[in-house]
């Protein structure tokens, strides 16, 4: 016990220290001038970047309070060294060229990229445990410049510790923006602390090309084949809400949804009963997290009422899963939500594509 607190201590003397030295990082501090431009997104409705002589200010409003601002960062010098706590952040930075910087990271099971997942592996990147349960003297004994991580509406008491302990967090909401493209523009938001806004814009800008292209193919199809999204869980049918970016996925890529006209994010909790009410004639069955029917039929043997199940018309999300878990739907799929349109408009309107057409991440249940 004597050598524990001995260890605790030399770690809180280190996280002070990186406290009253760092310049890389962020600080919390208002600007008294005015910024010399600013950086407004297109679709993301959640950040903006204010520019100044000597340095950015990279501002983060608050999504469950009237979009007021939840953290002003102040960059002053481009990253070295930072730690992710969600494997879409790693995407981000391997798009942006910046894999090298990434020291730390959260749930390596569940990161798809292999450059992260060799250097976790020989040691060069740390494991710092579940984004839920932070490691705390690993973070600490790192020392990261920054540790990007995901920002809830609820307080997270092992970040707020790591905080108090000099640790500069920055928190990321890209996860509640409303529009997939919102989403993906988040990569000017980290660019930023890396000096690598014009490499954001270039990939950026590709998103968007790609994604509005597919939208007139799915626009310029015959038909709009419906589609049944999701499995039950526990009960409960979790559809898309019509305002999710599901739904709207579904919609830019000609589907035809149900809860289209909803109004609603997130999800729309549903009884199995209700579910095969609306969705027992559905064409497709799309967004599943399993690899066969045999499967699909153990966890409900009531699925097999469903058309596209009778029709062998069911979709897994899993072309590009490994057994650890890790799935880059999740990760490369937020950075390039044209990859994810381009899966969907090759199976609602195949006559629409090039045969050579493939998919990236869905593929039919064996």
């Amino acid at each position: 016990m004597k050598y524990k607190n001995i260890i605790y201590a030399v770690l809180m003397i280190a996280a002070a220290l990186t406290a009253c030295t760092n310049t890389a990082g962020t600080a919390g501090q208002e600007e008294a001038a005015q910024p010399d431009s600013i950086l407004t997104p297109l679709f993301a409705k959640y950040f903006y970047i204010e520019y100044y002589k000597d340095h950015k200010v990279a501002v983060v409003l608050n999504p469950w309070d009237s979009a007021k601002v939840m953290a002003r960062h102040i960059i002053t010098e481009p990253l070295k060294s930072v730690a992710s706590g969600s494997c879409s952040y790693v995407a981000f930075m391997a798009s942006l060229d910046e894999t090298q910087a990434v020291k730390g990271v959260c749930s390596p099971n569940l990161i798809y990229n292999p450059t992260i997942r060799q250097a976790v592996t020989s040691g060069r990147c740390s494991d710092l445990g579940d984004s839920f349960s932070v490691n705390f003297e690993r973070v600490i004994m790192l020392q990261p410049q920054v540790f990007f991580t995901t920002a809830y509406n609820q307080p997270d008491q092992n970040i707020q510790r790591l905080s108090e302990a000099g640790v500069n967090i920055v928190r990321i909401v890209e996860w509640m923006e409303p529009d997939v493209l919102g989403r993906a523009e988040w990569i000017k938001f980290i660019a930023a602390f890396f000096d690598k806004e014009q490499a954001a814009d270039s990939v950026f800008n590709a998103v968007m090309t790609g994604y509005d292209n597919l939208i007139q193919t799915a626009v310029n199809a015959e038909n709009a084949p419906s589609i049944l999204p999701g499995l039950p869980f526990k009960g409960t049918w979790y559809m898309p809400a019509g305002k999710s970016f599901m739904a709207q996925l579904f919609n830019d890529a000609g589907g035809s949804y149900y809860f289209s006209d909803n109004t609603d994010r997130g999800s729309l909790p549903l009884s199995f009963e209700a579910a095969l009410q609306n969705f027992k004639e559905c064409d497709l069955w799309l967004g599943l997290d399993i690899d066969s029917y045999a499967a699909l039929l153990k966890t409900d043997n009531r699925l097999s009422a469903f058309k596209p199940f009778k029709e062998r018309k069911a979709y897994n999300i899993n072309k590009r899963k490994l057994q650890s878990g890790a799935n880059d739907f999740w990760e490369s799929g937020v950075v390039h939500p044209e990859w994810i349109l381009s899966d969907l408009v090759t199976i609602l309107h195949p006559d629409a594509v090039s045969e050579a057409d493939t998919t990236i991440f869905i593929k039919p249940l064996e």
